[in-house]
This record gives structure tokens, sequence and C-alpha cells, in this order.
């Protein structure tokens, strides 16, 4: 499993979800959906949930 993966793994069992901003901003995760398909992949069950932020943007929570 790569490095990256791995920690979006760990968060995921520590916390219960992770959006791409968090990724970016705490881990310097570019691409998370990448590392989340990865993880579908490895058998881990990820449920998406499209949300939408204050602005009106629209975006992907991983739970």
């Amino acid at each position: 499993m790569k490095p990256q993966t791995s920690k979006v793994r760990a968060h995921l069992m520590k916390t219960g979800s992770i959006t791409p901003i968090h990724a970016f901003k705490f881990m310097g995760i570019y691409r998370l959906a990448s590392r989340i398909c990865e993880l579908r992949a490895s058998g881990m069950m990820i449920v998406t949930k499209q949300k939408k932020s204050a602005r009106g943007k629209m975006y992907c929570k991983y739970t």
C-alpha cells in the first residue's frame, strides 16, 4: 500500500470521515479520490456523500 493511501486509511479508521480539503491541507494529498479507489480495491468499504459548501460548491465526503 502506498504511503498516502496508508495515511488516508489511518485517518478514516480514527475519525470516520475525510474530505478532499482536509486531505490536502493536513496530509498534502492532492488526489484523494485515487487513494479512496485504492482502498476500495483492497476491500475497504467506503461510502461517498456529496455535500455542498457554504459557498455553494460541491465536494465529496468519504466515510
